[in-house]
Formats: structure tokens, sequence, C-alpha cells
């Protein structure tokens, strides 16, 4: 049996390119969780875990992200894994699965590994030679689907038992004992993310939070002040230009002259304002 110390680990997708939504859960976010734990587990396991997760605005740019990322890493003895959940437009599909390229022993392990951690449904390893991730990266790849978002049942579980979930995953890849607990966890609170957003107002840099970049309509006061004829009633979404995306206030926002909204502007976005942004990253608050 092959197992694997030197790995890197990423959350699929981005913020800005979420992946499937359902049932209140968005894949990345969900997968980000999943991938923080696997790293936290694989090295109190001994192995070397690097982050490569991508937060790029658009689904390729992610992937030739991930794979730049993960081929920068000696690829002696390394495993890439990335993280996703499954949708289907058949709500009562469910369970796991975990794709392969050349691997189909590893993926076989882990699925039924997490199949069963998760009380969900074992789907197998499936091949897939046809994906990029799996495709590009110069050393064995697996890529996880924990479960079904479009599945309330296979959310559930994915959410309250996902540090058992990850260790199963953790003990097929390294052969190692993990000593993390495997007693039923309440899911991720919803809302604690907070993501952060640069834009302009009266010529000064400031920042807010907005709760989906995605969230984003046409017409746009440009930079809070002026309307500027270059972006005014530009179709824009989704896209970008030049990394800024256009997103309207759901209620009143304060503004912030640093980054990590620590320090007030003298300036609110109310409900309703639009305004060209660019997403920088989420913290907690």
């Amino acid at each position: 049996m092959t197992t694997y110390k030197n790995l890197t680990s990423n959350a699929g997708h981005s913020q800005l390119v979420e992946g499937a939504t359902n049932h209140g859960y968005e894949e990345h976010d969900e997968a980000l969780a999943y991938n923080n734990e696997f790293i936290k587990q694989g090295k109190a396991v001994g192995a070397t875990v690097v982050n490569t997760t991508s937060e790029a605005s658009t689904q390729s740019s992610i992937l030739v992200e991930q794979v730049k990322k993960a081929n920068a890493v000696n690829k002696a003895g390394r495993l890439d894994v990335s993280w996703h959940f499954n949708s289907a437009a058949d709500k009562s599909a469910t369970g796991v699965e975990v794709l392969y390229y050349d691997q189909k022993e590893l993926a076989a392990r882990v699925s039924a590994a997490l199949a069963k951690a998760l009380g969900l449904r074992d789907r197998g390893a499936k091949q897939r030679k046809d994906l990029y991730f799996l495709a590009n990266t110069n050393a064995p790849a697996i890529l996880i689907e924990v479960a079904f978002i479009s599945n309330a049942s296979d959310m559930k579980a994915a959410t309250s038992k996902r540090s058992g979930a990850v260790k199963s995953v953790v003990e097929s890849i390294t052969g190692k004992k993990s000593t993390a607990s495997t007693s039923t966890s309440k899911p991720a609170k919803k809302g604690v993310k907070t993501n952060v957003h640069q834009t302009e107002h009266s010529g000064k840099v400031v920042y807010f939070a907005y709760d989906n970049a995605k969230q984003s309509f046409a017409k746009v006061l440009y930079k809070l002040s002026t309307v500027n004829s270059d972006y005014d009633e530009i179709p824009l979404f989704p896209k970008s230009v030049n990394g800024y995306y256009i997103v309207q206030a759901n209620s009143d926002i304060q503004l912030y002259s640093d980054s990590d909204l620590t320090k007030k502007y003298n300036r609110k976005i109310t409900k309703g304002d639009q305004a060209i942004s660019k997403y920088l990253k989420h913290i907690n608050k």
C-alpha cells in the first residue's frame, strides 16, 4: 500500500468563483473547511502539507494557479489533493467519490474510508483524465468529492462529521493514525466569514465588508462619488475590469481605512449604493 507524507492540498474554486451552491452552502467555503482541517491533521501526524488554494477570479486561472503551486513543491513522494463538493439536479443523489488520473487504488481507499466516516454511500474511485488539475500536476493527484451539496442530508453529515471524516482521509493517505477527535462537531456558523473589499472615496483608498462579491449589478456609482462613463451602465457581471467587481449594498455598510476593518472611515455605503470594488481576502470578524 503506497502512502504519502509530502502533500499539497487545495479547496476547489475560490471566493470569487464559489462553485456549486445549494441549501445555503457554497462549495468553496465548505471545501476550504475540509482543506484547512486536512492541513492541520496532516501536519499533526508528521506530514509536510502545503496549501495550494487559489483566490483567482476565473475558473481557468484558479486551476492554473493550483497546479503551479503544487508543482513548485518537491515532487519526491508527493501527493496533490483537491477538495470539492458534488452537485446534481436530482436532489436524492448522494455519496462520496474520489476522482483520479492514475491512482485508482488510493482513490478507492480514500473514498471508502471517507464514506464510512460520513455514513454516506461510497460511489468509489472514478478515473478522470480530462480534468486539468489531475492531468497537469507533476506528481500523483486525487480530487475528493466529499458529498453532494445539492443533498441536504449529505451536507448535514459533511458539516457535522468533518473532523472524523478528515481523520479517515489522513489515515488513508499517510498510513498514520491521527489523534484528532472524531466526536460530532457543530456545523460551521454561517456569516462568520467576512469578505473584505477595496474601493475608493474622495481620492482615498478605503475598505469594507461585503457578504458575496458575486451579488453584483450593472449600473454603478463609480468609486462611490462620481459617474464614470467607462463603467456606467456597462453590464460587467460576472466579469471584472482590472480585478474590480460591481457590488450593491444590501444594508448600510461602514467603510474602514484599513483592510483589517479596525479603523472606521467617516462614511458609510448606504443600502442600495453600488460601487466598483476589488476582493482582497476574507477574515473572521
